[in-house]
C-alpha cells in the first residue's frame, strides 16, 4: 500500500500472498527473499515441522521371542510359551536401497516396505517383519517398487532380475518371474510403472506393457514401443496421464502414447500397436531425473534444464506444453541448481503445494525445497521461497492418508507437515556419527559416543585431512542439542519505495506487526543505494508467564486457575516435560493460541532512497501480518515520473 499525505508518505506490506519474485518490478503483495516460510490467509507463517515416521529403539531390529510362564522373553526353542514372532518398526536398515507404500485388497491401511542391506523388510502399524527373496540382493542395489494386480514388483538397478510378492505368500516372499530377459518375457527394467492393468517397462529407449492383468508375459512385437531410439537422450520415466495418455520423459524431450487405454474391448486379431501411437509433445524440453515432478489436477509439473515447466491438458485433449516456465520468477535460484547432481531432484503436490527438492550451491544431495502454492495470490499461484534444514534432504516423496513423507538421504523416512515447531526431537540420532577420516566443513554437525554416552559437535574450521573430535582448533561441543533443529525462518521485504523511488527521505517511524508462538525475532534494515544493513533489534523474545497488562499478577504454570486461555498474556507457549522421552529432554509444546505484537522503530537511514525489512526468526513459530514504514519528502524532491 502507498499513499501521499502533504510529507508523509507511507509505504508497506499487509497482504504477501503474491509470494516470492526475484525478477522484474515487484508488486505490492510480493516480496524478495524468504526461508522456511509459506503463505497462510495472506500472512507468512512459519513452515510446518517434521518427525521421523517411525520410533527408534536403541538397540536395533528385535527377533521373535517366547513369553514363557516365567514372564521372560527368550529367543530359544528350548523355551515353551506363546511366540512373538514380530518386532518393532523403531529401527531402519543405515542404507536404504528401496522403499514404498502398498496396500493390497482387504487391507485397512497402507504398510510400508523397506530394503536395506541385502533384506526386505514390511512394517505394519509399529511392527516388522523379514520377507524372504528367491534370489540374493546385493548391497549395492536401487531398487523401485511398482504395485499393481494385488501384487508388489521389484524393480532392481544393474541389470538384475525383477521379483515379485503376492503379499499372502509370506513364506515364499518374492518370487522370480518366468525366465527373465528372454522373448516376450519381462525385460531386465529398472524403470516402470502400471497403468491400465498393465506394467509398462524402460529398456533404453524402448518400452514393453505387459499382457492385461498378466505382469508375466510380454509381446516383443505388438506391445512393444521405440521413444526415437538412438538420439542419445536417456529414457527416464513414464507416467499414466488422465485416461488415454502415458507420458514418456527423455532428459531433453517429451513423448506421449495416446490411446493407452482404448484397448479394453478388443476383436480378435487386434494388438496393443493398433490402438496407441507414440507422439512427440517437445524436442526442446525434458525431465531432468526420473523422481522430478508432480502430479496435480490437468497439469504434471516437472523439473527440467530450463527451469520448472508443466505439461497440461485442454479441453480438447490436446497436451500442451508453457511457453514460459513456472519458475521464471525465481530464475536466481533455479541459477544455483547444480545440474551435474540434478538427476537426484524429486518433486511432490500436496496441501495445494508443490514441492521440489533440488541440489543448490554445489551440493550433490537435495539440499533444498523450491514451493510453490498454488492458492496463493488468488488462486494464480506463487513462489513460496525455500524449505531447507539439517535433516531435510529428500530423496523420494511419498503421500499416504493424507500424509506426506520422504525417504531422506541419511536412509530415515519422515513425514513432513506436522504440527511441530522444529524438524527433530531426536537429535543424537539425526546427527551424523563422527567419521575422523572424512571432510568437513564449517558449520557440520557429528556425534561422536565414548563408552555408553555421547556428544554432538560442530565444525569450526573445514578440513579434509583427519582431524580428532578433541581439537578444539576444528571443532566445537554443543552445549544444548534441543536448538539445533527448530525451524529458522528469513524473510526480507520489497524495497519500500515511499512513493518516489527517484527522492531521498527521511524515515520517521516503522512497524512490525506479529504473531507469534515462543520466538526468537531478529529485525534489520537493509538499504539499497548503499548496500548496507543496521539491525534495529536482536532476541527479540516474550514471556510464557507475564501478562502485558500492568499490575497483573504472572500467569501461574500449573494452571491452577484454569486461566491459561486469558486474554493479554505475552506468550501463551507452554513446555510439556515427560520423563518417557528419550534424553529427559522437552517433549513438545502446547500452542494453542498466537500471541500478537507490534515492533516500532525508526529506520536510521540518512540520503537514502529505499529501505528493506528483514525479519529472522530461530525458534518456535511466527506470523508475520504487516509491515508499515512512514517517510517523510519534501515537495521540492518529488519527482514526477
Amino acid at each position: 500500500m502507498r499513499s501521499d499525505h502533504r510529507h508523509q508518505v507511507i509505504d508497506g506490506q499487509t497482504d504477501f500472498s503474491g509470494g516470492l519474485r526475484l525478477v522484474g518490478d515487484l508488486r505490492q503483495n510480493e516480496y524478495r527473499h524468504c526461508i522456511n516460510y509459506m503463505i497462510e490467509h495472506g500472512d507468512l507463517r512459519t513452515r510446518p515441522g517434521m518427525t521421523r515416521a517411525f520410533p527408534i529403539i536403541r538397540d536395533g531390529y528385535h527377533e521373535g521371542f517366547f513369553f514363557n510362564e516365567e514372564d521372560r522373553r527368550e529367543n530359544d526353542v528350548s523355551h515353551t510359551g506363546f511366540w512373538f514372532p514380530f518386532a518393532f518398526a523403531g529401527w531402519l536398515p543405515g542404507t536404504i536401497d528401496g522403499f514404498a507404500f502398498f496396500r493390497f485388497t482387504g487391507d485397512a491401511r497402507s504398510r510400508q516396505i523397506v530394503v536395506g542391506n541385502g533384506t526386505v523388510y514390511v512394517y505394519d502399524n509399529g511392527f516388522v517383519s523379514e520377507i524372504p527373496t528367491a534370489v540374493d540382493l546385493s548391497l549395492d542395489e536401487d531398487i523401485t517398487f511398482v504395485q499393481g494386480n494385488n501384487q508388489v514388483v521389484m524393480l532392481r538397478s544393474n541389470g538384475k532380475e525383477p521379483l515379485r510378492w503376492f503379499g499372502g505368500l509370506q513364506e515364499q516372499g518374492f518370487v522370480r518371474f518366468t525366465d527373465p530377459g528372454t522373448t516376450n518375457r519381462i525385460p531386465l527394467s529398472s524403470k516402470g510403472s502400471y497403468m491400465y492393468g498393465r506394467l509398462w517397462l524402460i529398456d533404453d529407449d524402448d518400452i514393453s506393457a505387459s499382457d492385461s492383468l498378466d505382469f508375466d508375459v510380454y509381446d516383443e512385437v505388438n506391445q512393444f514401443f521405440s521413444i526415437n531410439r538412438g538420439d542419445g537422450d536417456e529414457l527416464i520415466k513414464i507416467l499414466p496421464f488422465h485416461e488415454t495418455f502415458a507420458i514418456a520423459f527423455k532428459n531433453r524431450s517429451i513423448w506421449a502414447l495416446n490411446g493407452v487405454n482404448s484397448f479394453i474391448n478388443k476383436a480378435d486379431g487386434e494388438n496393443l500397436t493398433d490402438f496407441v501411437s507414440v507422439e512427440n509433445v517437445s524436442e526442446v524440453v525434458g525431465m531432468v531425473g526420473k523422481r522430478a515432478y508432480a502430479v496435480h489436477g490437468e497439469e504434471i509439473t516437472f523439473l527440467s534444464y530450463k527451469g520448472i515447466t508443466s505439461l497440461s491438458r485442454t479441453q480438447e485433449g490436446k497436451l500442451r506444453g508453457r511457453d514460459i516456465p513456472l519458475s521464471y520468477e525465481i530464475q536466481p535460484l533455479i541459477d544455483r541448481i547444480n545440474w551435474t547432481a540434478a538427476s537426484k531432484a524429486c518433486g511432490v503436490f500436496y496441501q495445494n503445494h508443490l514441492l521440489f527438492a533440488v541440489p543448490m550451491d554445489g551440493s550433490t544431495v537435495n539440499n533444498k525445497v523450491l514451493v510453490y502454492d498454488l492458492n496463493a495470490n488468488d488462486k494464480q499461484g506463487a513462489w513460496v521461497g525455500i524449505w531447507e534444514s539439517l535433516v531435510m534432504h529428500p530423496v523420494e516423496f511419498y503421500t499416504d492418508d493424507e500424509k506426506l513423507y520422504f525417504l531422506g538421504e541419511d536412509g530415515v523416512v519422515r513425514r513432513m507437515w506436522t504440527d511441530d515447531p522444529w524438524d527433530s526431537q531426536d537429535w543424537y540420532h539425526d546427527t551424523p556419527m563422527y567419521d575422523p577420516t572424512a571432510s568437513y566443513k564449517i558449520g557440520d554437525l557429528v556425534y561422536y559416543s565414548e563408552g555408553s554416552s555421547g556428544d554432538i559437535y560442530q565444525c569450526i574450521l573445514a578440513h579434509d585431512t583427519e582431524q580428532l573430535i578433541t581439537n578444539t582448533t576444528y571443532w566445537t561441543q554443543i552445549a544444548d542439542p534441543t536448538t539445533l533443529y527448530k525451524i529458522e525462518s528469513d524473510f526480507w521485504s520489497r524495497f519500500l519505495e515511499h512513493g518516489d523511488e527517484g527522492s531521498p527521505k527521511k524515515y520517521n517511524r516503522a512497524e512490525v506487526t506479529i504473531e507469534h508462538q515462543d520466538p526468537n525475532i531478529d529485525i534489520d534494515i537493509k538499504t539499497e543505494d548503499h548496500n548496507s544493513t543496521v539491525s534495529v533489534f536482536n532476541d527479540i523474545t516474550y514471556s510464557n508467564v507475564a501478562y502485558d497488562i500492568a499490575g497483573v499478577a504472572d500467569w501461574n504454570p500449573l494452571n491452577t486457575n484454569l486461566d491459561h486461555n486469558d486474554p493479554y498474556r505475552q506468550d501463551y507457549t507452554v513446555k510439556i516435560l515427560s520423563a518417557g522421552f528419550s534424553f529427559n529432554e522437552t517433549a513438545g509444546y502446547y500452542m494453542n493460541i498466537f500471541a500478537k505484537h507490534a515492533l516500532r522503530f525508526i529506520p536510521r537511514v540518512l540520503h537514502n532512497k529505499r529501505l528493506s525489512i528483514r525479519i529472522k526468526n530461530t525458534r518456535g513459530i511466527v506470523r508475520i501480518k504487516s509491515i508499515i514504514s512512514q517517510g517523510q519528502q519534501s515537495f521540492f524532491a518529488k519527482r514526477d515520473r
